[in-house]
């Protein structure tokens, strides 16, 4: 299990972070969601000794692991979110390094060498140096070193970033695998990838943890969004002016070949949507296509400090919205 207890850190290259308290535990995926400069890597970097704190303890099984980097090394493996390759060795010779580092013997060191290149799908690339993979592929050599050690926690810092949609489903399921049984805390600022991977979720904002959340809950914020996407035939100057005509706020107008789309604000009920498409059907407009959209970090963010300080007010404890 790996903690953070009232860990805070303020420095000047990095948006601070404040009083953050997380708990992963063993056998699940915790992840910590927030967007881009909310402090997550700050975070990451603390929890592997590569950053000190100001303030805090970083925890394993309940014992407080000392400042610097080496004792975290021995208890927590990272994969950071611009790892580094030595791109002239190639994915074999990379993850025997590795091991050397962590002084296995010749036979642990084979084995788990071939055990990791299969795990994280790399056994083809084993003897193709690391400057010749796709980027798809030098993510997964970097899951791979991450595993190479026999630690019970790991930190991801925004994985699952590079390819297309099949090899980024592909990765996750690699991933998920790979990390079977460990403590992870998963850091993204992608709240789909949050909700397929944790099993429960931290949001970050501006340095600060504003709520704590199960999967399901936040699937459900991000499925029911209180923007609505209306494609339609025609050009997206008659669409948008349809809807604005009608009273609603407009955002994200785009032109196609034969169709343009559009998204707006209706609320998140179908009787929001339905009063929407009606005004834009009557204002002569020919729709082909109506779907929610999805939340973004922010609205869901905005949604749980709202939720925070309506509890706090009503006198009740805790942060889980």
């Amino acid at each position: 299990m790996l903690e953070l207890r009232g860990v805070s850190k303020t420095t000047d290259l990095k948006k601070p972070v404040t009083d953050i308290n997380i708990t992963a535990e063993d056998g699940s995926i915790t992840v910590l969601l927030g967007a881009e400069g909310s402090g997550k890597t700050l975070i990451c970097d603390i929890a592997c000794g590569i950053t000190s704190a100001d303030a805090g303890s970083v925890l394993v099984d309940g014992q407080v692991l000392g400042t610097g980097a080496a004792q975290h090394k021995k208890n927590i493996s990272y994969m950071p979110q611009d790892p580094s390759v030595f791109r002239d060795m190639t994915s074999a010779s990379l993850l025997r390094f590795v091991g050397q580092t962590m002084e296995m013997s010749t036979r642990v060191l084979n084995e788990k060498v071939e055990s990791v290149l299969k795990q994280t799908g790399l056994k083809e690339a084993a003897n193709v140096q690391a400057r010749k993979l796709p980027d798809h592929y030098l993510q997964r050599l970097a899951l791979a070193q991450a595993i190479m050690g026999d630690t019970s926690t790991i930190v991801l810092d925004c994985p699952g970033r590079t390819g297309d949609a099949k090899q980024v489903h592909e990765f996750r399921s690699l991933l998920r695998d790979a990390v079977r049984g460990k403590a992870v805390l998963l850091a993204t600022d992608n709240v789909t990838e949050a909700c397929s991977f944790g099993d429960k979720v931290y949001l970050l904002d501006e340095g600060t943890i504003v709520g704590n959340t199960d999967m399901a809950r936040l699937a459900d914020l991000e499925a029911r969004g209180k923007w609505t996407l209306i494609r339609a035939i025609g050009d997206v100057k008659k669409l948008e002016g349809a809807a604005r005509a009608a009273g609603y706020e407009t955002r994200n107008a785009s032109d196609g070949d034969d169709t343009a789309s559009i998204s707006i604000k209706t609320g998140n009920t179908r009787t929001d949507r339905a009063k929407a498409v009606s005004a834009v059907v009557n204002a002569g407009v020919e729709i082909v296509e109506v779907r929610s959209e999805p939340e973004t970090i922010s609205e869901i963010i905005a949604k749980m400090k709202s939720s925070l300080v309506l509890r706090e007010e009503a006198g009740e404890e805790g942060v889980e919205a």
